[in-house]
Formats: C-alpha cells, structure tokens, sequence
C-alpha cells in the first residue's frame, strides 16, 4: 500500500505537490531524497525519475540570501504568516538540502536520514 501511494505521489505533476521551497521538510529536495531512496530499495524507474526531476526543481529553486549566498526557506513569521529568510538549519535550510545532494552522488548510504524516519536498506541488503 505504501509503495502505491508513493506510486500515485511520484506520478503527480509537480505544480500539484504544493512545494514552495527547496528544504528536506517540505520541499522539493525532501521529496527527490524519499523518491531516490525508494528507488534505491526497490530498483522501480518510476522512483529514479520522480528524484530526477525534483532534484533538477529543488536547485532551480535556489534562492540566495545575501552577501554569504545562503539558502533562503519558508519560515514562519511573527504572526505565523510564510515568509523567506535565510536558513542554514537541517529541516529547511542549507544543512538538509547540503545533505540531500551528497545523498544524490554518492553510493554511501545516508544513516543522517534516520532523522526523518524515511532510512530504507538498499535492495539486497540484510535488515
């Protein structure tokens, strides 16, 4: 059932999905980091394709913040109205998305995503 939902997910266009910014929360990166992992653990070329194209999203997305050239996110303002401001933190900001592209080009396994309870053996592996 779960892998039918993620299925149903991944086939969904992009402008569906809601995503506004780029972090590991709620954001393009987080979902090209689940749908690689889901790939990664079942081998289907759905999966591969949907991390695909919310990688290449997630860095069109880029927003720099300032002279140090930050990652700007959503975060919740005084009056818990969305704004952007720069973020470097794991959940939103520049750390997670930091993460999620070295999860994409590297074939060692991202124990860091336990974090999010989304950690999935590679096919083949023993649990």
């Amino acid at each position: 059932m779960a892998l039918a939902i993620a299925a149903h997910a991944a086939s969904a266009a992009p402008e569906e999905a809601g995503v506004q910014g780029m972090g590991l929360c709620h954001g393009a990166l987080g979902l090209a980091h689940l749908y690689n992992r889901i790939y990664q653990a079942g081998g289907e070329e759905l999966f591969a394709d949907a991390a695909r194209l919310w990688y290449r999203l997630g860095l069109e997305m880029h927003k720099p913040a300032g002279k140090d050239d930050g990652i700007e996110a959503r975060v919740a303002g005084q009056d818990w109205r969305s704004l952007w401001a720069a973020d470097a933190g794991f959940l939103t900001g520049a750390a997670g998305i930091g993460l999620a592209l070295l999860a994409a080009v590297t074939s060692v396994e991202p124990e860091w995503d336990r974090l999010l309870l989304v950690a999935i053996p590679p096919a083949g592996a023993k649990a």
